[in-house]
């Protein structure tokens, strides 16, 4: 579902090189700042060094392991403790190299890839990063159970061929590897542990990112202090950053203007203008790569009907929806992948039309309608949104009885698919689709299509096809059938696409968020 920060021109240049080269060319222009300015409204130049940076967000980190992560709040830190071989550029669309020094050497069909390594990276306790590190690192994740692993599951092996030397093998060309060694499943750790069990490995971690671990209080606060022994000469500016938890918006909202805090995430849409305006704080919004959604647990009866699907779908008024909701900083969703994402299509998304909507529920099972609860978490757009659907489907005899559970707990119920219909979103962290639809739409890739059950065999096999194709034209054609089909199957109901929305004080420097999520804290200040 989320987040990561450089990958550039260096790895455009490897023939054929599968993922960056790929993303940089084939998808849909990156969307541009929205009237608020929200990528260029922040303070100027080189960042001074020390300061603290304290961030406040809804919910909290619960996990420092990297294979663990699935959640913005666990995977944000994950950038800053840990290193990996690429990581994304500021705009979210390309690749630098890190750990690494240049674009993958692809040979053998693009099924062997070589990786030269830094000679100058160490761990936080001084230890250098080697080729057995990274070897172990992504062994690790690739063989875990988690949610994302599937990222790597294209690896065939990993080995170090000398010090600084990774060789990767993949059983068919792969367009989606060097994304996924961008991302944080992707973090690189020491071989071994350090000769740790996980629990105490992670308790204390050690890695090659920017800042090291300094006090934790599971899902309440993180404070992370400056790596002094980070490679990349000058960085962090910062001595540390802390993420607080601060359930309410506007509570978070008002410790930024009272000084409090110093960067406030989840900003209801409705205040960004005034607070624009402001004179010891901006806001803004940040083009991203984020859908929300409704989602159908299939286990329900009424949801294993496509027609009730269908139904709806035409019953919604998602324009409706997004004014309400998002003032202006998104726009109605049509394809599940959105338009800031490369390969994103527009497929014929069926209008509004409650008379439509009723004749499609007449074709299912339950053609009088039927009761439904909608699970949804305890912020503001998520309840402007639930009362719409539940007005609107209302017009076709459907009842929804909101369920309202704490933000922190949301996926958790969903990931035991213990809901009926629920509102939920995804926010891409590599720039290819591969994730998203992976993880939305193939019941065998960790999140069994999103908590939906649903599972068609022709659109798992697309998506396979598109990930081993080095073809761009090929993956276009892959990804755009892809997108027809699940319009029509309605597995998920994109509702809106959506900006991210930020409150920062002003003294904040170099402050951006790119299509994925991510701040790269290395980079941000702050003007005493």
């Amino acid at each position: 579902m989320l987040a990561t920060s450089p990958w550039k021109r260096a790895l455009l240049a490897v023939t054929s090189v599968v993922a960056v080269g790929l993303v940089a060319g084939c998808g849909g222009a990156a969307q541009a700042p929205d009237a608020s300015g929200g990528v260029s409204a922040t303070a100027g130049g080189t960042p001074g060094a020390g300061g603290d940076l304290v961030l406040v967000q809804a919910k909290g980190t619960k996990t420092l392991d990297p294979v663990a992560a699935v959640s913005p709040e666990d995977i944000a830190p994950m950038y800053e403790l840990y290193d990996t071989l690429y990581r994304l550029s500021d705009d979210g669309r390309t690749l630098d190299p890190s750990l690494a020094t240049a674009a993958p050497v692809a040979s053998a069909g693009g099924t062997v890839w070589t990786i030269g390594l830094r000679t100058d990276a160490t761990f936080s306790d001084g230890t250098p990063v080697t080729a057995a590190d990274v070897a172990f690192s992504l062994d690790r994740a690739r063989t875990s159970k988690s949610a994302f692993s599937f990222l790597l599951g294209g690896i065939d092996s990993v080995t170090a061929s000398d010090e600084h030397t990774v060789v990767i093998k993949t059983p068919e060309p792969s367009a989606t590897l060097v994304p996924a060694l961008g991302s944080w499943v992707a973090s690189i750790l020491p071989k071994g542990l350090a000769g740790k069990t996980d629990d105490a490995f992670f308790a204390a971690p050690v890695g090659s990112g920017p800042f090291v671990l300094g006090t934790w209080e599971r899902g309440r606060s993180l404070r992370l202090t400056k790596n002094a022994r980070y490679w990349q000469p000058g960085k962090p500016y910062l001595d540390a950053i802390q993420w607080n938890t601060v359930p309410d918006a506007n509570t978070r909202v008002s410790q930024v203007q009272g000084g409090q805090a110093d960067v406030a995430s989840d900003v209801p849409f409705s205040q960004v203008a005034s607070l624009k305006a402001g004179s010891a704080v901006t806001a803004g919004t940040f083009p991203a790569t984020y859908t929300s959604m409704l989602i159908f647990n299939q286990r329900h009866a009424p949801f294993a009907d496509v027609h009730v699907r269908r139904a709806i779908a035409r019953a919604l008024d998602r324009e409706a929806i997004t004014k309400s909701t998002l003032y202006g900083a998104g726009r109605p969703a049509c394809s599940l992948l959105p338009p800031a994402m490369p390969f994103a299509a527009t497929p014929a998304c069926p209008p509004f039309d409650v008379a439509a909507a009723k004749a499609e529920l007449a074709r299912s099972a339950f053609p009088q309608g039927f009761p439904v609860e909608l699970t949804i978490d305890n912020l503001p757009e998520s309840s402007t949104t639930a009362q719409i659907i539940q007005a609107e489907l209302a017009a076709i005899g459907v009842t929804v009885k909101i369920k309202v559970v704490d933000s922190g707990e949301l996926y958790t119920v969903y990931g035991q698919q213990a809901y009926q219909m629920g509102l939920a979103a995804w926010a891409s962290d590599i720039p290819d689709p591969d994730e998203q639809l992976s993880f939305i739409l193939d019941p065998e890739a960790g999140g069994n299509a999103y908590y939906t059950g649903y599972s068609d065999a022709k659109v798992t096999a697309l998506i396979k096809q598109a990930r081993s194709s080095l073809d761009p034209a090929a993956r276009t054609a892959a990804y755009a059938q892809v997108q027809d089909i699940v319009v029509q199957d309605v597995p998920q109901l994109p509702l809106s696409y959506r900006d991210n929305a930020y409150v920062w004080r002003r003294s904040v420097q170099q402050f951006a968020v790119n299509p994925m999520g991510v701040i790269d804290l290395a980079a941000v200040g702050v003007q005493e």
